[in-house]
């Protein structure tokens, strides 16, 4: 017998919600591990992981006291499951490229077990009480806005940060975190829109090739 489109059509069921306020971006394990867990940066420069299965939040990058800068990109690591980068907005005298270590978050390291209404507040505020996050592993991007941040596939030291001037710069966690192992001009125009930049996504086949793109008018 003959079945309806109707009957043919996908039905989806929601499983769990959270409350969040201005999420930016965000992305899963990519672990089986670690499956339940998730990752959402905010416009205000919160990182917070998210574990399903357990109903807890733990606050890995705090928003800064004295100004906002958005988190662009949140990432991953495919090789190193308790590596997790962030890209942010200029902001002056601070990093805009960060990874934590959510295992071992080393001095300042907060392991909370937040509610959604903990999370959202966390991700707002702008005072004294706002919770302590994790302590980066390695910073980089000093003072250059980076619109996007991605891992190289093979290496799990290696990190793409692709910038507001149009350069997508190579940094080695175990080198030096202020200068690049190798950079690319490869968008003359840039950007000088916070919400414009460049993004870059490697091969998941060959970690000598990736693309990028740009959102920047006659780019």
């Amino acid at each position: 017998p003959m079945r309806s489109h109707l009957a043919l059509e996908r039905r989806s069921t929601e499983i769990a919600s959270r409350a969040a306020l201005n999420v930016n971006c965000m992305t899963w394990s990519q672990h089986e591990s670690n499956k339940d867990l998730m990752v959402y940066g905010t416009t205000s420069g919160a990182v917070t992981v998210v574990d399903w299965s357990a109903g807890t939040e733990d606050l890995n990058n705090t928003p800064l006291k004295y100004g906002t800068r958005p988190c662009t990109r949140v990432v991953w690591n495919p090789l190193e499951r308790n590596l997790i980068a962030g890209s942010f907005d200029k902001l002056r005298s601070e990093y805009c490229a960060m990874v934590w270590d959510i295992e071992h978050g080393g001095p300042g390291a907060s392991s909370t077990t937040a509610t959604a209404t903990t999370a959202a507040t966390a991700a707002t505020a702008a005072s004294d009480t706002v919770q302590p996050g994790l302590t980066p592993v390695f910073k980089a991007s000093y003072q250059e806005a980076a619109s996007c941040v991605s891992w190289v596939p093979g290496d799990p030291r290696l990190l793409l940060v692709a910038t507001a001037f149009g350069y997508i710069r190579i940094f080695d966690m175990n080198g030096s975190r202020k200068n690049d192992v190798g950079s690319i001009m490869a968008h003359k125009k840039g950007s000088t829109s916070k919400s414009r930049g460049i993004s870059v996504r490697p091969s998941p086949f060959d970690s000598n090739i990736f693309a990028s793109y740009t959102d920047t008018p006659g780019d």
